[in-house]
């Protein structure tokens, strides 16, 4: 029975319950005025408990349906498209092997370069694809904090971010060379990790304290002509693209390394 038809028969309830008082008092037997006011009584505070009961329910959907709304807008107004609780829970298979545009920004990459090496290889044996990593400058001034921050030496941070190095140009010079590949030193530190494929964005937050620790990914759409946080990491990207020294390009060593 829909809402409508309820409140038809609970109307009912109250006016049948409101007629049947005014005939009790016109019943002579006292017996009988009673059993009609009881009816009467019955019928009235059933229809009327059960209105306001319903509108009651129906106000609180109401205010959770609101909420539902809003929530679900301002997911879809942030253009985000996915969630793990756990970054490691992410397939980068499908976004190495069919992206045309690929680019990393990370701390010194190596664990990563080395988990997702097959998949970098069919991906520059892919023609036209690009590829872009962004690594923190080994000789810039953020080594200290950063090696602090994960428990790092120093030097072998700075050993960490030239293997990645070393690592991707190993991968370049293996691979069928058709998709092209750079690798640049950030002029700062990221404060996450970012890949950016096509149209989406992938984001993993760093935690704050030290050490290392579990943390989310989350996958926006970076499409443009739309105010999304995806759109606004792929501007930031554009800056750190421009500030960025680039020290090898498709097998060349570039100046200043």
């Amino acid at each position: 029975m829909n809402i409508r038809n309820k409140y038809i028969v609970w109307s009912v309830f109250i006016i049948v319950g409101l007629l049947l008082f005014i005939v009790g008092g016109k019943i002579d037997s006292q017996f009988w005025q009673d059993v009609v006011r009881g009816v009467a009584g019955a019928l009235f505070i059933s229809g009327t408990f059960s209105v306001l009961h319903s509108a009651i329910e129906r106000k609180e959907e109401e205010a959770y349906l609101t909420r539902l709304f809003s929530i679900s807008s301002s997911v879809k107004d942030s253009g985000l498209l996915d969630i793990m609780t756990d970054s490691k829970d992410y397939s980068f298979k499908s976004v190495l092997h069919d992206a045309v545009h690929f680019t990393a920004i990370m701390n010194d990459g190596r664990t990563w370069v080395l988990q997702h090496y097959a998949d970098l290889k069919i991906r520059l044996n892919t023609n036209g694809s690009t590829t872009n990593f962004y690594l923190v400058d080994p000789d810039g001034p953020f080594i200290p904090a950063l090696a602090r921050k994960t428990n790092y030496d120093e030097n072998r941070l700075r050993e960490k971010i030239r293997e990645s190095v070393a690592n991707l140009k190993q991968l370049y010079a293996d691979s069928e060379k058709k998709g092209t590949m750079t690798i640049s030193y950030l002029k700062n530190y990221p404060t996450q990790s970012l890949y950016f494929a096509d149209n989406r964005v992938i984001v993993s937050p760093y935690q704050i304290a030290c050490g290392r620790n579990t943390v989310p990914a989350y996958v926006y759409s970076s499409e443009s002509g739309r105010e999304t946080i995806g759109a606004f990491l792929a501007r930031d990207l554009r800056n750190v693209q421009a500030e960025s020294r680039m020290i090898w390009n498709n097998g060349n060593e570039m100046r200043g390394e």
